[in-house]
């Protein structure tokens, strides 16, 4: 059942057990509501009590629902079962612990108490779906923290501990996880006696002394935000009407405001990320049962940026790491610098001989980005390091197989593809190799989710998943320079689109120096060759305070260079417009992403989105390339592949088989 029901001293205590987080989806609604009204008609039950089971209150709204068009089906959570628990003439208190979000906190609110666990999470994150709270949230939070913490939380959709709400009219009382359904008991005991009263939060008062100031201010402050989305406003202007309206029709109104919201792009394009990070991890073909290995200790090669950075991975995730550079300075440093942060735990320790690594259950390689120094480390580290252990290189371009190759247990081999910083970044590209054994793979995906990360599995092939398409990302703007663009066009085009950053802005960052030596092996583009004449001239990006654009001292500001133009051509047949450069350069990474998964390199057309969007700065309001052009029209993206093959004379644009095929199909990527 959705909803157990157990009577209790005159108490019905009502469980939602709808696992894995007690969704507020159509059967709970329907099991809540059942219980609510038999206790409203039942002379013995004095009051209510509602919890979650397994130690979550609720995590709101059933996201699949909304995809599927069941979100709104009878009872409705807004116009049913809100309105009459604020209506019962007995007391209902609900019991807050894990978490209270969305329209499981909005849940809370309605009802007449709140008792909760102090560690409890409570917020209303619908703005980081692209939504707004669509059951009285708007109405109700200003009521109960008052209208400036409200509008912040509401818009930010920002989770805080109970603990911070402790003397609002928000919590009845805070305690101890283990107390918690005997003080919600004894709370609606109380009220239902008389012995305890309370104001309902629908009938409290929003006040504020200058309110249209205050609301014109954070309508202001979320425009610039830079996790903006348009629904944002519209929470606004609706916990504006909190301040005219009763709770009961300014929660109509919100629903009005909210429902359209759940069909527009940014929403369609938030949860197709949100489903795509949770679908991920998920390997077709590992067989069932597939146990990881345990990882008790590892150990990272290399001191540098990236080796530090992944050694504060593990360690922050409880693994006590060994941190081994050639040059033993340079990990001492590195790992008194790890030791002095709190999160890592003083889990990291410095080792000056390679044969320190022996014992160590994982091995990950964080060194130069070249084949014979990684193969011959592999070559050393299969000789000193204990049977078992896995070896990890964290190479973004190069050879997974090859590296293990040079090693007597490739089935013990694989690549961890860290993104930088490796702390901040979400995702960890895992490359199997042609032998990696499913026993590996699973404890690669288990590491990834002990660190936080978000795990996409590819298969060897120049720069995987992430950087093979990207590159091709890369190419099409150093084309548009070729062909006279300036890169300041190219970099706002595609900013306007949600883009962090630029493509030339972005060659900025990574070192000109770095991406020329990764294609020495080949004869330049001619946008290539105005790349190399970067680096014959010193430009090599940041780093040297100047690349495709000049920066300030502190290298955060970027400033267009009048010297870039003298290398560009100094006439442009036909300049294209913002749109139409966005579009090459999106229909041209779908292109490739098609040929990636027609090779079979990446499982899905969802984890090359789950790529970009957590890799490589791509709008989360476009959902990612693979889904951007579905929404745009896999037809229309061939229509416009073909047109640029017959412009530019490059086959790279003809439409990959696959995404011809899916465009005369249904439209959509096939599984």
């Amino acid at each position: 059942m959705s909803v157990s029901e157990h009577l209790d001293g005159g108490i019905l205590v009502l469980t939602l057990s709808h696992p894995p987080v007690n969704a507020i989806a159509t059967p709970l609604r329907a099991a809540l509501w059942r219980g609510l009204q038999r206790a409203e008609t039942d002379d013995a039950i004095r009051g209510v009590v509602i919890h979650g089971a397994g130690g979550l209150f609720s995590a709101g709204a059933d996201l699949q629902e909304f995809t599927e068009g069941r979100a709104f089906d009878t009872p409705s959570f807004h116009g049913d079962v809100l309105p009459y628990i604020a209506a019962m003439r007995k007391p209902v208190v609900a019991a807050l612990e894990g978490r209270a979000i969305g329209g499981g906190f909005e849940l809370a609110l309605w009802c007449h108490a709140r008792v909760a666990a102090a560690d409890c999470l409570l917020g209303l994150p619908e703005t980081t779906l692209g939504l707004m709270p669509g059951a009285g949230g708007t109405q109700l939070l200003p009521r109960a923290i008052g209208l400036e913490r409200a509008t912040s939380l509401i818009v930010s959709g920002r989770l805080e501990r109970a603990a911070t709400f402790d003397g609002t009219a928000l919590l009845d009382g805070l305690v101890p996880a283990s107390e918690l359904i005997s003080a919600a008991h004894s709370l609606a005991s109380s009220l239902a006696s008389g012995a305890v009263t309370r104001l309902h939060l629908s009938e409290r008062v929003v006040s504020h002394p200058q309110p249209d100031a205050f609301l014109q201010f954070a309508r202001s402050q979320a425009r610039v935000r830079r996790d903006f989305v348009p629904s944002m406003l519209l929470a606004i202007d609706a916990i504006e009407m909190s301040l005219a309206c009763s709770a009961i029709e300014g929660m109509a109104r919100e629903f009005e405001m909210f429902r359209p919201l759940v069909g527009s792009p940014a929403a369609r394009a938030i949860r197709h990320a949100f489903f795509a990070e949770r679908r991920a991890p998920r390997i077709e073909d590992l067989p069932a049962g597939t146990s990881p290995r345990a990882v008790l200790s590892a150990a990272v090669v290399g001191a540098g940026f990236m080796g530090t950075g992944i050694a504060h991975c593990l360690a922050r995730a409880g693994i006590p790491v060994k941190l081994f550079d050639e040059k033993p300075d340079a990990a001492a440093r590195a790992a008194a610098a790890l030791s002095a942060q709190a999160e890592t735990g003083g889990n990291v320790e410095a080792v000056e001989r390679l044969e320190d690594l022996a014992s160590a259950d994982l091995v990950i390689e964080a060194i130069v980005e070249q084949l014979d120094a990684k193969s011959e480390l592999f070559a050393r580290l299969d000789r000193t390091v204990k049977a078992g252990a896995i070896l990890a290189t964290n190479t973004s371009t190069l050879d997974v197989d090859a590296i293990a190759a040079a090693t007597e247990r490739p089935a013990d081999v694989l690549g961890l593809h860290f993104f930088g910083p490796a702390p901040v970044m979400r995702l960890l590209e895992i490359v199997r190799g042609a032998r990696t054994s499913p026993q590996v793979l699973a404890t690669a995906l288990e590491l990834a989710r002990r660190m936080r990360k978000v795990a996409i599995v590819s298969r060897v092939s120049p720069g995987f998943i992430g950087n093979r398409i990207f590159d091709v990302l890369v190419t099409q703007a150093l084309a548009l320079a070729a062909e006279g663009v300036r890169p300041a066009d190219v970099d706002a085009a595609l900013e306007a689109e949600g883009w962090r950053m630029g493509p030339f802005r972005t060659m900025d960052l990574i070192g000109h120096d770095v991406l020329t030596r990764a294609r020495a092996h080949r004869p330049p583009t001619a946008g290539e060759a105005i790349q190399d004449r970067l680096v014959i001239e010193g430009r090599l990006g940041q780093k040297t305070g100047k690349g495709w654009y000049r920066y300030s001292a502190d290298g955060r500001r970027a400033m267009p260079d009048p010297a870039i133009d003298t290398l560009l051509p100094s006439e442009i047949a036909k300049k294209p417009s913002a749109s139409a450069i966005a579009q090459r350069c999106l229909f041209a990474m779908v292109n490739e992403g098609a040929r990636v998964l027609k090779e079979g390199v990446a499982q899905r057309a969802s984890d090359i989105d789950v790529a970009f969007l957590l890799g490589y700065g791509f709008s989360r309001l476009l959902g990612g390339p693979m889904f951007a052009a579905t929404e745009l029209g896999l037809g229309r993206a061939c229509q416009q592949l073909e047109a640029l093959a017959s412009e530019t004379g490059d086959d790279r644009f003809l439409p990959a088989p696959l995404l011809q095929q899916c465009a005369q199909d249904d439209g959509r990527w096939h599984a």
